[in-house]
């Protein structure tokens, strides 16, 4: 069902090419979980989508292949209903149970997913941005490992309201604009708390899964927050998640560019190979844990450390 995408000059993409769907397969997927969408509202979201999207790849086209950009370039997002995110991840994992990603273990550990731990997480989430209380899980977007498939819910506090990419802007720009708060506010937020986790999910579509999460996840958030700060957009983040991103600015600058193709899957495998042994040594799982220790973290042992 999934295509596997071709980048011979990256020798050890040979065991873990992502697994891109088609379009037609991407068409299948929204007729299936988009139909409650309005057609207007969904191409504003897809507006948003496009814009941020476009940054990213005028920042990091030094770093990404022609294919990686062409998955940036398109409509790859499926939004649904945060009421059918559970429906619809539990579907794709069918195809991703018998995957083997030993490779991409931390000390003996593969990192599948993550929550938040706390009612003082859910706090510090709800002091960044409104979201929808009910149903925590409609609350984020989801990367599949399978298919590279970027999942960010419609939340139901916002189903009338449509972003505008217009609106793409930090708060104290929108603050001294003529945006009459009982007009613009919502659609204000949603725009760039929309936009910023669409970002994130294919950011994570373009990332080499040969690399334990917790690591993927920095790297995300830190690019993410690179775009939406540099082009003067709204980007929030609790407060783990921001000493994650510094630890991250201080690496980026002793490595340089070789960080970036390292995350993109875009070195050859002996400085690969270098650059896994000094970020594994750097965080290791108690510095995870201790980095983000508001979070739970989905992991599986694995028997043996694989070479």
């Amino acid at each position: 069902m999934f295509k596997q995408l071709k980048i011979e000059e990256l020798e050890h993409r040979a065991d873990i090419e992502p697994r891109y769907l088609r379009d037609d397969q991407i068409s299948a997927l929204r007729n299936n979980f988009e139909g409650h969408i309005p057609l207007e509202q969904r191409k504003s979201y897809e507006e948003i989508e496009h814009v941020v999207s476009e940054k990213f790849i005028g920042m990091f086209s030094s770093f990404i292949t022609e294919e990686q950009k062409k998955y940036m370039r398109g409509s790859r997002i499926i939004m649904v209903d945060h009421k059918e995110m559970d429906t619809f991840v539990k579907g794709i994992e069918e195809y991703t149970k018998d995957q083997d990603h030993s490779r991409a273990a931390l000390d003996g550990m593969i990192y599948r997913g993550y929550g938040l731990a706390s009612d003082e997480a859910q706090s510090e989430r709800e002091k960044i941005l409104p979201y929808n209380k009910e149903d925590e899980k409609g609350d984020r977007g989801v990367q599949t490992w399978h298919g590279r498939i970027p999942i960010v819910p419609i939340f139901s506090t916002f189903e009338t309201t449509y972003p505008d990419k217009t609106l793409l802007m930090n708060e104290a720009t929108f603050a001294a604009g003529d945006y009459p708060m009982s007009r613009y506010l919502e659609p204000f937020v949603i725009t760039n708390r929309w936009g910023a986790m669409a970002l994130h999910e294919k950011i994570h579509g373009v990332q080499d899964y040969d690399i334990p999460l917790p690591i993927l996840e920095i790297a995300a958030h830190a690019y993410e927050q690179e775009v939406f700060q540099k082009n003067g957009w709204e980007v929030r983040k609790m407060p783990a998640f921001n000493e994650a991103i510094r630890i991250w600015k201080t690496l980026q600058e002793k490595m340089g560019d070789d960080l970036y193709r390292y995350i993109f899957g875009n070195l050859p495998l002996a400085r690969k190979k270098e650059i896994d042994v000094e970020l594994q040594n750097i965080f290791t799982s108690e510095y995870i844990q201790e980095i983000f220790p508001q979070v739970i973290w989905k992991t599986e042992k694995i028997e043996t450390f694989p070479s």
